[in-house]
């Protein structure tokens, strides 16, 4: 679904945080909401477009009449701000209240028509041993 794809960082994309302005740097670790990376996707934009991904799957088991799980596969920061979101914390916390959404962990989030709880954050995956 390409609606989970990663939020788009402009000028930031493909660099690390040495190669980019200082300043641009300060101003997005003060409020990454407000102060988006140049030419990149503005934070609220990314987020109401997790938050709209994630609802419609969700809503695909509208009525369904057992419990049933859908697995969404999708990039850190946008999780992170569809999460913040989805439980109504500011867009501009999303880098302090969910510092990381590790690599292959499970997040887990029960949706309920505009309610919405956080049940498992960063849970590892075991390893399957290969035989």
């Amino acid at each position: 679904m390409s609606a989970l794809r990663e939020i788009d960082f402009g000028s930031a994309e493909g660099r690390t945080i040495d190669e980019l302005p200082p300043q641009v740097v300060e101003a997005f670790r003060a409020d990454p909401a407000a102060h988006f990376f140049p030419g990149g996707e503005p934070p609220e934009h990314a987020a109401g477009r997790c938050v709209r991904a994630l609802t419609a799957l969700a809503a695909e088991l509208d009525g369904a009449t057992v419990l049933a799980t859908v697995l969404a596969i999708a990039h850190s920061t946008l999780l992170r701000l569809g999460l913040c979101q989805l439980l109504g914390i500011q867009l501009s916390r999303y880098r302090h209240v969910f510092p990381e959404l590790r690599n292959c962990a499970l997040t887990t989030v029960r949706l309920r028509e505009d309610d919405c709880a956080l049940l498992d954050l960063n849970v590892p995956i075991p390893a399957t041993p290969v035989t």
